[in-house]
């Protein structure tokens, strides 16, 4: 286990903790995955398995199928502006009058 690196030493860890009497396939099935993907893709797989708290052989089988390994687990670029409103996007106080406008009618 340690062979693969520290993060698949920590996931391992974790695994037997949270799963006391069920550690055994999720282990031994990360183990077969090292066959397939090698060391390196198997260590950042469970890295990012940690990083999402999600100690489980999906969560590291999935991320090794779908190549999910090599996105940065640090990611500064928000997928929602915040910064100013564009041009399609209104302010809250318009939706408000709209309200009132219907209230009114």
């Amino acid at each position: 286990m340690a062979s693969i690196g520290p993060n698949a030493l920590e996931f391992f860890d974790r695994i037997i903790a949270e799963q006391e009497n069920y550690w055994g396939k999720p282990i031994y099935g990360i183990l077969k995955l090292k066959e397939k993907y090698g060391n390196e893709k198997i260590e950042k797989a469970c890295m990012r398995a940690i990083a999402f708290n999600s100690i489980k052989y999906q969560t590291v089988k999935n991320i090794c199928e779908k190549g999910l390994f090599n996105i940065p687990l640090e990611n500064t670029e928000s997928l929602i502006t915040t910064n100013s409103l564009n041009e399609c996007a209104r302010p809250l106080s318009e939706y408000q009058q709209l309200l009132y406008l219907k209230e009114v009618k």
